[in-house]
């Protein structure tokens, strides 16, 4: 319960509300220099200073029954300045000059670009800008991880009426763009589970197959990006179309074969003294690289 300072009298809150404004905190911890995440910071002070004892307690009770995680979460702590400089653009509709290092190549490159910056895009524990690249003369995704540098310039745009940020991140599967396809998955019976329990992508249609299989279809963009997800689930996701994506996972089946070609199953430590030199698992199997002098 709140205490309304003026009247006198509690105002009640839902449980709810209180767990979505604590859970709040998790899900933006890795963006917390941004200006949303202090914005929501100030808000979650302003409403504990206005709790009756009775609300502190209750939300005392609530701390660690909701909790939020992310895989590899980019962590912009230290990022504030350039985040909050990127903020202002959008919101004053100004031209950013950007430093840009991309991982392309050897030891990767870097290229000055200029953007009319639209939105700050949160996906998959990081954070990315969406705009339109002067450089490229369209829109692209940039992730600030990678931005080294960040300058507001004089100089204004008019966005584009046309363009919807939203709708622009939502064709892709998780931050991948490129041209929208038709893609047909079958999942084979011991996962046409993960297809009806999760949203793989927002035009995604399920259909059950009489063997206990599911199909699903979507058009989406980003075949590097699925190609990778289908190829992690160990040939249990199956392309049933287009060929080009079908092709893409079997290179990555090949590639990671490869990799491992040169590797063989040890039981013991003991039967190779070279191997005291690496740390030795406390049981099990374990994988040790072959060499000519082996």
């Amino acid at each position: 319960m709140l205490t309304n300072k003026e009247g006198g009298h509690a105002t009640p809150v839902e449980p709810t509300e209180l767990s979505a404004l604590l859970l709040s905190k998790e899900l933006l911890e890795p963006m917390r220099s941004s200006e949303v995440a202090s914005a929501l910071e100030r808000l979650r002070k302003k409403v504990s200073a206005l709790l009756t004892p009775i609300g502190r307690r209750y939300v005392e009770e609530l701390a660690g029954s909701l909790i939020a995680t992310f895989t590899a979460p980019g962590d912009y702590g230290e990022r504030g300045t350039e985040i909050q400089t990127i903020e202002e653009a959008i919101h004053k509709q100004h031209t950013l000059r950007l430093s840009y290092w991309s991982p392309r190549g050897e030891g990767g490159r870097y290229t000055e670009r200029e953007v009319d910056p639209y939105a700050l895009w949160f996906a998959d524990g990081r954070l990315f800008l969406v705009g339109r690249c002067h450089l490229r003369r369209g829109y692209r995704v940039f992730l600030v991880d990678r931005i080294r540098r960040v300058d507001v310039l004089d100089r204004s745009f008019d966005p584009d009426p046309r363009f919807d940020s939203g709708d622009y991140v939502g064709k892709g599967f998780g931050v991948w763009h490129g041209e929208c396809r038709e893609v047909i998955l079958r999942f084979l019976p011991d996962v046409a589970h993960v297809a009806r329990e999760r949203c793989l992508h927002r035009s995604q249609e399920v259909c059950s197959q009489p063997d206990g299989s599911a199909l699903v279809s979507m058009r989406v963009a980003g075949f590097p990006r699925i190609a990778s997800w289908i190829a992690g689930l160990g040939g249990r996701v199956r392309v049933q179309e287009p060929r080009e994506l079908a092709e893409m996972v079997r290179e990555l089946h090949r590639r990671g074969l490869e990799a491992y070609s040169g590797v063989v199953w040890l039981r013991s430590a003991r039967t190779d003294p070279a191997l005291e030199r690496i740390r030795k698992p406390p049981k099990g199997d374990f994988l040790y690289p072959t060499s000519n002098d082996t």
